[in-house]
């Protein structure tokens, strides 16, 4: 194309200019990129106005922050959870996880006031105050026992499990600057104070928001460095192993950094922030931008090998490469671009700056193409295509039918798999087995019924929201709610209302329900605030216009939950009209990225599918031949999904990246081969004879392009993110598949249709070429 060629005859002709000119580029995109902050809360992964995301800021508003670290213990010498020594430890506890930075209210089962009453009395004790008095201290464990409310939350059933509960005054939606380092500082300070002698004594777990959030951070900035560090060394060792130049392997390296810089740069002009999707931008980049320099690098060489000097071979190589090279990078970048399509923001973004990144990695490899020529050139022997290549081929195009039927049979066993595709987004199987964070998770919700909370929040004014009827729909909501497996348990103002019934008639058990009389409940809420309660902002708002009901959810399967979500919001609708019954909280974000996933994988998909069968159409000149070598491209990722669904591996955020991602860089060596074989044909190839030519000179780079992006998609396997490493294993498997495929089933297609595709005068010769037609063009 023109301006790859002028851009490549500009560096020649003025080195120094385009040497200030890469520097200043490269300078001012590494200022832009350094101090980029990192942020793996759900701020990063709902666009604005997301109806989900905007209902549940509205719920934290109305009740405050949803956030919390969570501390359950035990004696690790058996003595009983209500021992004195155990109690004295625990309330300790409970006081210094309430001096940690951003702390609001402490729910301890030590220290949380409880309501105890007797006839027209009620109290508000904790267990520390009950054990301190006498008449009590014998009683405690039997009151405790009839507050069905607090197990589950505050100690288990079999009473060998407590639980602390610290409300957090911050969220990770708030976003000034003070509170830059929320997450860290909390995990920090509560880390410091569970690492304390003086509780070693008990057997200490902890989780929260915070927490989990500061792991992701922390591992997020970890990866990154380590993922680039082993990118660079996949990049040399790749390009001295095509090209057995320390020179060209640093001048590579300079390219594909700039590519790199160009995308961090980006984030940081745009005042994004990085998230869990950057870790594999290093590898991602990095490598792409390497498969497409191995291609300019080995034209360059190749030209040199038949006598040109390097300003001629360089012009060469640029021309020659030039119309693929376009038509592959506008592949790739449409590839990306049709992750746009999903409403999760975080990969929207990812979509934007690795297109970008890839951009600048196209010009600058054609800018910098003389500097990879010189007249130090490799033997035609050097740049030989390896032999298992070409016997690849030729079973391909002796025997085209017999591979066809083989790929066919092997397309439609694994495409019966795709529809048993899953999707999956929980976070906490997202870690592998060595991050001590997902242990922690798993036995919280082995042991308390799960971490994960939906809310139902009613709106209405308070004579309604208070009334014994609605009263009575809330707490068959909760029954209801409460048979469904993944619901681990219910609590509502119903609930709380239930124990101070029970505590004004000495804890009996047959008062243990809701008032029938809104005057009762009335002077019952008002007995308890007076009393010293402090759980009724829980459930009600302040102006009693707004009432929750919150449920314990298992966290498992994102599928299944976002079913149960729906079912639950149904059910609201018919028991509470005219309430605006709205399910929310925190764990509903992530039911919702489930649906997002299944939504943007449909459309990513069908737009790249779509947009790249254009492209490749407009770069074959030709429908039949740009419809054909769809397949072998389609083939692979086919194969992949089936793959996935037959064993189970589930479709995450991460993951939904590679069908659209997958097939933009499939199609990129499709192009450069079929390209190239259209060019073969119009100098007089048969089929046969174009293909063979096609893999003599382009076999090389086909097979050296591919392993750099085998080896760098792999690297995500040092991650600790399950997610990172099937998405680096996956990826990697497409490649090789659409290797396998370009050399296979590509050449089988045009052994047999090929010559049908070609305009006159391409001549199907049995020696492969038309020796007049040959001779006439030179």
């Amino acid at each position: 194309m023109p301006i790859l060629l002028w851009l490549s005859q500009f560096s020649r002709r003025r080195p120094w200019w385009t040497g200030v000119l890469l520097l200043l580029w490269v300078g001012v995109m590494g200022y832009f990129s350094a101090g980029v902050p990192v942020d793996n809360s759900y701020n990063a992964y709902f666009i604005p106005g997301d109806k989900s995301f905007e209902s549940y800021k509205g719920f934290q508003d109305e009740f405050g922050s949803d956030e919390f670290v969570y501390v359950m213990y035990r004696s690790r010498t058996g003595e009983p959870l209500l021992s004195e020594g155990v109690t004295n430890l625990a309330d300790s506890l409970a006081q210094a996880l309430g001096r940690i930075p951003w702390a609001g209210r402490v729910i301890s089962l030590t220290g949380t006031g409880l309501a105890k009453g007797g006839d027209d009395e009620l109290r508000i004790l904790s267990v520390k105050e009950m054990r301190k008095d006498s008449s009590l201290a014998d009683s405690v464990e039997s009151w405790l026992s009839a507050k069905e409310y607090l197990k589950g939350n505050l100690f288990t059933s079999d009473m060998e499990w407590g639980a602390i509960f610290v409300e957090m005054t911050s969220t990770f939606m708030d976003t000034t600057a003070e509170k830059e380092n929320y997450s860290r500082t909390v995990h920090d300070s509560v880390n410091a104070i569970v690492s304390r002698s003086e509780f070693s004594p008990l057997e200490l777990v902890a989780v929260g928001d915070p927490l989990i959030n500061h792991v992701y951070n922390q591992m997020n900035q970890d990866e990154s460095s380590t993922t680039l560090g082993l990118s660079i060394l996949v990049v040399l060792f790749v390009v001295l192993v095509a090209t057995r130049s320390w020179r060209k392997a640093l001048l590579v390296l300079l390219v594909v950094t700039t590519s790199l810089v160009s995308g961090m740069g980006l984030i940081g002009i745009l005042g994004w922030k990085m998230n869990l999707l950057f870790v594999i931008l290093p590898s991602l980049l990095l490598t792409i931008s390497l498969a497409e320099s191995i291609r300019l690098v080995h034209s360059g060489d190749l030209a040199a090998s038949h006598g040109l000097d390097p300003a001629r071979a360089a012009a060469k190589a640029a021309s020659d490469t030039g119309r693929a090279s376009f038509f592959a990078w506008i592949t790739t970048v449409l590839g990306f671009l049709s992750m746009a399509f999903t409403s999760i923001q975080a990969v929207r973004e990812f979509a934007v700056y690795t297109s970008f990144g890839l951009t600048v990695n196209f010009l600058a490899s054609y800018l910098l193409t003389p500097l990879f020529v010189d007249r130090r050139t490799r033997s035609p022997k050097a740049l030989k295509t390896p032999r298992f290549i070409t016997n690849m081929l030729e079973s391909a195009i002796e025997r085209p039918r017999t591979i066809l039927a083989v790929a066919s049979l092997v397309a439609v066993a694994f495409a019966f798999g795709i529809p048993r595709l899953k999707v999956e987004s929980n976070w906490i199987e997202e870690f592998s087995d060595r991050v001590p964070v997902k242990h922690a998770y798993q036995k919280v919700n082995d042991v308390f019924g799960g971490t994960g909370s939906f809310s139902l929040v009613l709106q209405a004014p308070p004579e309604s929201l208070l009334s014994p009827a609605t009263l009575a729909s809330v707490e068959r909501f909760q029954r209801e709610a409460e048979r469904i497996p993944s619901v681990s348990k219910t609590l509502s103002l119903g609930d709380l209302l239930k124990d101070v019934n029970a505590s004004f008639h000495s804890d009996s058990p047959e008062f243990r329900r809701i008032p029938d009389s809104a005057d009762l409940i009335a002077q019952y809420l008002l007995a308890y605030e007076f009393s010293g309660g402090e759980d009724l902002d829980d459930y009600l708002s302040k102006d009693h216009s707004s009432s929750q009901v919150a449920i314990r959810i298992r966290m498992g399967n994102t599928n299944e939950l976002l079913d149960v979500f729906n079912a639950l919001q149904d059910r609201a609708l018919e028991l509470f009209p005219g309430m605006n019954p709205t399910m929310t909280g925190i764990s509903s974000l992530s039911v919702k990225m489930a649906k997002y996933i299944q939504q943007g994988q449909i459309r990513g998909f069908g737009f790249a599918l779509l947009t790249i069968a254009v492209c490749l159409v407009f770069a074959m000149r030709s429908v039949r031949l740009g419809v054909l070598c769809m397949i072998p491209n389609i083939l692979p990722i086919t194969i992949v999904l089936g793959f996935m669904g037959w064993t189970g591996i589930k479709l995450d955020y991460v993951k939904v990246l590679i069908s659209s991602l997958a097939l933009g860089l499939a199609v990129d060596d499709t192009i450069h081969f079929w390209g190239a074989f259209r060019a073969a044909t119009a100098s007089g190839f048969d089929a046969k004879g174009a293909c063979r030519e096609v893999v003599r000179t382009h076999g090389r780079p086909i097979w050296m392009s591919s392993l750099a992006l085998m080896l760098g998609f792999l690297i995500n396997v040092v991650s600790s993110m399950q997610s990172l490493v099937m998405f680096g294993v996956l990826t990697a498997m497409v490649i090789a598949l659409a290797f396998l495929s370009d050399l296979l089933v590509g050449p089988a297609l045009l052994a047999l249709f090929g010559n049908r595709a070609q305009p006159k005068p391409a001549i199907r010769a049995n020696s492969g070429r038309n020796p007049a037609l040959v001779e006439a063009r030179r």
